[in-house]
């Protein structure tokens, strides 16, 4: 499987064939994904918020081994960036739905250009003929 990193250029990497013209979705249907994906992204974002609070360190005793324990399950919880933590992994996710999400405006924005072009195209050689 593909590591966060990766799939976020992937998704870069789709949004950019997006907008030279070479990856189309129906607009609606990119619209409704790229709003799924927005709202996603905010549910994550609240859960990391959520999770911070999860755990307080003193509630497990003034014992030197139990603030261990409780440290363990906060880092457990909130470490930081690459140390496989609840918020870093919501973390790293939010980044692929994002640019999911922007992949997804931009094929849907080429559809729609794609058809408005296709559509004057038709209207231009439609006033050509005599009726």
């Amino acid at each position: 499987m593909a590591t966060p990193d990766e799939q976020v250029k992937e998704f870069q990497r789709l949004a950019g064939e997006a907008q030279a013209g070479n990856l189309y979705i129906d607009f609606e249907t990119a619209d409704a994904c790229a709003n799924l994906c927005k709202t996603y992204a905010a549910d994550l974002r609240k859960l990391a918020q959520k999770a911070e609070a999860l755990v307080r360190v003193e509630s497990f005793s003034n014992l030197a081994s139990s603030e261990a324990l409780g440290q363990k399950f906060y880092d457990l919880t909130t470490g930081g960036a690459g140390s496989g933590s609840y918020v870093a992994s919501i973390t790293e996710h939010i980044k692929i739905v994002e640019a999911m999400q922007d992949m997804y405006v931009k094929a849907g924005a080429a559809f729609q250009a794609a058809d408005e072009e296709t559509k004057a195209k038709i209207t231009a050689q439609t006033h050509k003929i005599d009726w």
